[in-house]
């Protein structure tokens, strides 16, 4: 009689074990189908997103190129196409009004005063430049 309560005892582990292995595989088997649908998901998507990526990526070199192109564009001309206004000081020296020399001792002048003074005004205190050739060299330097 022990030995059939034993065996009877036995057989329920056995039964309760067999459902549980049987609930257990159910659910992983579950559980696998689930990940293998993210899986199938976060593929198709990394999918998309790459293909994103590119399309972005040829945009901005697009849009780089174009940005290239209308750079070369507004580029400004180049200054010995553009209207200049000729210096004062230039000027002067082009028609040998003043020289060199005068302009070395103004700018020595300036320096040594520690003064605030431009070149042409300082042309004008040593007495290299009366008041008439100034007015003249500026007015021609604004035309």
């Amino acid at each position: 009689m022990t030995l059939l309560l034993y065996l009877l005892i036995f057989l329920i582990f056995a039964i309760i074990n067999a459902l549980l292995y049987v609930q257990i595989n159910s659910q992983a088997q579950s559980r696998l189908q689930t990940l293998k649908e993210e899986e199938k998901n976060l593929t198709e998507e990394y999918r998309k997103l790459k293909a994103e990526v590119e399309a972005l990526k040829k945009q901005a070199n697009n849009l780089k190129t174009k940005l290239t192109e209308e750079k070369k564009v507004e580029q400004p001309t180049p200054k010995s196409t553009q209207k200049e206004k000729p210096d004062p000081i230039n000027l002067l020296k082009l028609e040998g009004l003043i020289t060199n020399e005068q302009l070395e001792k103004a700018k020595n002048y300036i320096k040594k005063a520690n003064s605030n003074l431009e070149l042409i005004d300082a042309l004008v205190v040593l007495g290299y430049l009366d008041k008439e050739k100034l007015t003249w060299a500026k007015n021609k330097s604004q035309e």
